[in-house]
């Protein structure tokens, strides 16, 4: 006998803190932020910085991730707000990861270093602020007090001038009331004695404004896919199958015949916060190992038929920028025979490596900068090359990258060439 347990809502279990808080428990709205002295990641600044900052400036927390590309390409928006209205405010970027995995990032990814003090890897502050997703602000007054918890959209120069002026603003508010209960999900959704019967198990639940959604966690011999977010980066990622296709530039996401701020959100990025609260989805599957080949199909046939759309990968033209040879210059093939490069730190060296390595960074530095079109390689090579970029790369300036990369007999143009995209469309009736 096959069991089959098909998609059903989740189970919610609210949980409601007290105003009055210590230290180790979650801060709402209106809670006091306890005095801390926070050591600041090496390579943005040497000592520690004090939060609240007591009487004298505005604290923003900024809760990022180094998986975030939005998070990412948000700081130049933070730091133009932070030299605006330094002598009243204060931005502190803060990440959950150790100090070494943080610095080891910028540098693998060669992104300039923001010029805001980060904190990362303290424990306290990941206990005192739960997050469903990030970016995630905390706003702090002069006072020590928590006056909102908002996404990004919030942190504005208008908003800002609003709360200097008025010390109060309207924005929505995120807070973190209501999680998932795992034990009680697994123990009430699957009988134990049916899991070696089970063909797969998917949910898709609503997200309630303000959850904090806590993943299940399957049992052995199953594994698992799980994602948060709109319809539309459900469909991106459950599609780009861990990194088999690169859906992450927007230009290969193609919406037909569908509303655009439907799917993508709205224009005014003042009822972004609003829209993200009413259509966030929490989705969560488990297949048997055996049959884990069929995981990103299973959750790609979950959403095509919850959401009553049709969404696929096809082959078509687009606009693209291509890393093309112009047969003149150096030779970029690596050989036995390369001179090593000298290193430092403005240096981006490509020595005996794959030609891929330096796609994936054009791809990167292409998508922080907001480039809607994807990078692919036009150079039909693959194998490895020896080159090494002085300029252009961060800060990013285009004109300097193709000038660093023609030395070598390269470019990159915009051209439109075939290639993978997403194409979401609705349903044909039959």
């Amino acid at each position: 006998m096959r069991v089959f347990i098909k998609t059903f809502t989740g189970i919610l279990i609210a949980i409601f803190f007290q105003n009055s808080v210590t230290a180790q428990e979650p801060l709402l709205v209106g809670d006091c932020f306890p005095d801390l002295e926070l050591p600041l990641l090496p390579v943005s600044g040497t000592g520690s910085i004090r939060v609240p900052d007591s009487g004298k400036k505005l604290v923003l927390l900024d809760y990022w991730g180094t998986g975030c590309s939005t998070c990412i390409a948000g700081f130049p928006k933070l730091e133009k707000l932070q030299e605006r209205y330094g002598d009243r405010l204060q931005i502190i970027l803060v990440n959950w990861e150790s100090p070494d995995s943080t610095q080891r990032f910028f540098k693998r990814k060669k992104l300039k270093i923001p010029s805001l003090p980060i904190v990362s890897g303290v424990s306290i502050l990941d206990s005192l602020v739960p997050r469903d997703f990030t970016p995630w602000h905390v706003w702090i007054n002069q006072q020590g007090i928590v006056k909102f918890i908002t996404t990004s959209s919030s942190v504005t120069a208008e908003n800002m001038e609003n709360f200097f002026r008025t010390g109060s603003g309207n924005m929505p508010q995120l807070h973190a009331a209501v999680i998932i209960d795992k034990q009680n999900l697994e123990q009430q959704a699957l009988n134990a004695a049916l899991f070696h019967n089970v063909q797969f198990y998917s949910y898709l639940a609503k997200r309630m404004p303000g959850t904090r959604w806590k993943v299940p966690r399957s049992p052995v011999g199953f594994a698992d896919y799980s994602a948060s977010a709109p319809p539309y980066y459900q469909f991106r990622k459950a599609f780009s199958e861990n990194g088999k296709y690169n859906f992450n530039p927007s230009g290969t996401v193609i919406l037909e015949a569908l509303d655009p701020e439907k799917y993508i959100g709205p224009s005014d990025l003042s009822k972004m916060d609003a829209w993200n609260d009413s259509t966030t989805y929490n989705y969560f599957l488990m297949i048997p190992k055996e049959r884990k080949g069929e995981l990103y199909k299973t959750a790609q046939d979950d959403l095509n038929r919850f959401f009553n759309v049709f969404a696929s990968v096809e082959q078509r033209k687009i606009e693209c920028y291509a890393l093309v040879t112009t047969g003149k210059g150096q030779e970029f093939r690596w050989n036995k025979n390369s001179v090593a490069h000298a290193k430092d730190k403005d240096t981006a060296v490509y020595s005996n490596v794959p030609i891929s390595k330096l796609i994936g960074t054009l791809r990167d530095r292409f998508l922080y900068n907001n480039f809607s079109q994807p990078v692919i390689n036009g150079t039909n090579f693959t194998g490895n090359i020896d080159i090494r970029i002085v300029k252009g790369l961060v800060p990013f300036d285009l004109d300097t990258l193709r000038r660093e990369l023609q030395v070598y007999g390269l470019d990159i143009v915009k051209i439109f060439a075939t290639t993978d995209v997403l194409v979401i469309k609705e349903k044909e009736n039959k």
